[in-house]
């Protein structure tokens, strides 16, 4: 940006270190990323590699540092040492430290924040000590108004002290400090981002960082107006930039990624130009992992793709890497040819349910937004009820039960099918008893479960219902008259007919001689006392009747003969008794 007099209101502080973090993907113009996501597209002639801003993700391992000067305030800046401390100038909040010799330093203590193992993030601290310098300066910009308003920057710039067609640099270097102010760790890898480097047409002069050590990558859009110059140099190029939230601005933005806790750059300018930084989002690379949350689970979590980063809509949960603020539909546990399926993660006595960022979750989630972080998503596991049939043995029965089907889990809320062969009515699973289906409980009240409409809450217990079978023992008057009440009794018994049972039947000129299972007698005969063998159906039994003595017996049998001389005795006797009277009768 142009602001040749200090009566003009500039935009930012100059040559900032930002935090590559909260880019909107919208502002970046972001499409579908290459296949390959960390391919450089060129590199500096020292060799650095530049990387496309729009399609190419810095490592996730950057993405633990992350620089960012937009909100530091005056009680930030301590340890000034070399330094002449200048408030006057035209607008509210701005403060300018003027090197007055090399080697000056100043400590920084939120120039960001880094994450450790635990994840946690901490302020990040900085000294920033100057190497070389001509009439510039660091600086602290002042909340800007309109279109442009800002927060508090801080960084090198020009000295408006100066004219503007005086050339001016910073030279300095930027040692990392934890939030204790002791070194950051030599390995440490980070990122950072310079935004509004300026350029004038008509090649004029031009506002641009040297990357002059500790960094490993440099981010410039395909249609950059940033022009490359001296050591590992961007400048402003082309043209001015004339506003911070457009995506004209992302032309005049320099992303950068740093390995190690000391960089060294330098800040070119001519007049009055600032270098200020925008808190957008660049494209970082954030890794999602699967977490299977338990040590017994079997087989294995998502084969995700490491080389596909799309950037545009909601993303498929199959990726390695995302970008921050990214919507994300996480694999599923369904069959339903994403990277995972059910089959390929299982736990002993649970059922999977999906996935979630707390570990400790009831319920899974479908979708989450990538942080601006490396991601772990968990799996939700519910632990499976058991569901056990009971044949419940009825108590009466002495002969050997069938198999039941064997326990089965389900997940709770789940209906349960009934596998079970038994028919409800059936007669034919042990002898002498109908199953009356499946209970809740094993008393005759209990009501019958509701096989595919019970949602299951718990372990659950179903028994056999059974109810003994009977047959009858009839009387049958068989040709006589009267009845007898028939008795009931179970399968494989022995009934004992009343001692009273011919009482209850009569047949005229008959007498009632016994009892048979045929009413023509062929069959087995009973007497009354006697037991009747039940074995699993009705038995009638038919009263058996002999007529009274009406007819002669047979010629020459000795009854015959008893009754011949018996008969003419008594016809003598009747005869004489005749005469006895007769005389009797005469003589009187």
């Amino acid at each position: 940006m142009n602001t040749s007099t200090p009566s003009r209101l500039p935009r930012c502080v100059a040559a900032m270190l930002a935090l590559i973090i909260a880019v909107p993907v919208a502002l970046m113009g972001v499409g579908v990323a290459a296949a390959a996501p960390f391919v450089p597209m060129g590199h500096t002639s020292e060799g650095l590699p530049i990387y496309d801003l729009q399609e190419t993700l810095a490592r996730p391992e950057y993405s633990n540092v992350q620089i960012d000067t937009t909100n530091v305030t005056k009680e930030n800046v301590i340890n000034v040492n070399g330094f002449e401390v200048d408030t006057s100038g035209t607008y509210t909040g701005w403060i300018r430290w003027r090197p007055t010799k090399k080697n000056a330093s100043l400590r920084v203590t939120n120039i960001g924040t880094y994450r450790t193992s635990d994840g946690k993030p901490h302020q990040l601290q900085g000294d920033f000590i100057v190497n070389d310098y001509q009439k510039a300066v660091f600086s602290i910009d002042g909340p800007a108004q309109g279109s442009n308003a800002h927060g508090t920057w801080f960084g090198a710039g020009g000295d408006y002290k100066y004219p503007g067609t005086v050339a001016k640099y910073m030279d300095y270097t930027l040692r990392l400090l934890d939030e204790n102010g002791n070194p950051m760790p030599e390995n440490i890898k980070g990122l950072a981002g310079f935004q509004d480097l300026d350029g004038e047409p008509n090649n004029g002069p031009k506002e641009g960082v040297q990357l002059l050590g500790g960094f490993d990558g440099a981010y410039v859009r395909r249609d950059t107006h940033l022009a490359q110059y001296g050591f590992n140099g961007w400048n402003g190029g082309m043209d001015p930039n004339n506003n911070l939230f457009d995506d004209h601005a992302q032309k005049h933005y320099l992303g950068v990624t740093f390995a190690g806790n000391t960089l060294k750059l330098r800040y070119d300018t001519v007049g009055g130009r600032q270098a200020s930084v925008q808190p957008i989002k660049a494209l970082v690379a954030y890794e999602l992992k699967y977490d299977p949350n338990a040590p017994d689970t079997n087989n294995g979590v998502p084969v995700m793709d490491g080389d596909g980063i799309p950037t545009q809509g909601v993303k498929n949960g199959c990726l390695v890497y995302y970008v921050g603020g990214d919507t994300i539909n996480l694999a599923t546990g369904a069959k339903d040819g994403d990277c995972w399926d059910s089959s390929q993660l299982t736990r002993p006595g649970y059922t999977f349910k999906g996935w979630s960022p707390d570990r400790n979750a009831s319920a899974p989630q479908a979708q989450i937004t990538m942080p601006h972080e490396n991601t772990t998503v968990y799996a939700i596991w519910v632990k499976n009820v058991r569901f056990t049939y009971d044949a419940d043995k009825p108590a009466e029965y002495t002969g050997s039960m069938p198999g039941v089907p064997d326990a089965r889990e389900f997940s709770p809320g789940a209906t349960v099918p009934n596998t079970s062969p038994w028919k409800t009515g059936a007669t034919n699973i042990i002898r002498g008893w109908r199953f009356d289906g499946w209970k809740t409980g094993r008393d005759d009240t209990s009501a019958a479960y509701g096989f595919d409409t019970t949602p299951i809450t718990q372990d659950t217990t179903v028994y056999g219902s059974w109810t003994p079978l009977t047959i009858n023992l009839h009387y049958d008057a068989n040709g006589g008259e009267g009845s007898h009440p028939s008795q009931n009794t179970r399968w494989d018994t022995t009934v004992t007919i009343p001692n009273d049972v011919n009482g209850s039947f009569h047949r005229d000129g008959f007498t009632l001689t016994g009892w048979n299972t045929q009413a023509d007698g062929k069959g087995t005969a009973y007497q009354p006392g006697k037991g009747v063998p039940m074995v699993d159906h009705d038995v009638t039994l038919y009263a058996q009747w002999a007529p009274l003595a009406t007819t002669m017996p047979e010629t020459g049998s000795a009854t015959l003969a008893w009754l011949i001389g018996g008969g003419a005795l008594v016809l003598l006797i009747a005869v004489g008794a005749g005469v006895c009277v007769w005389k009797l009768r005469r003589k009187a």
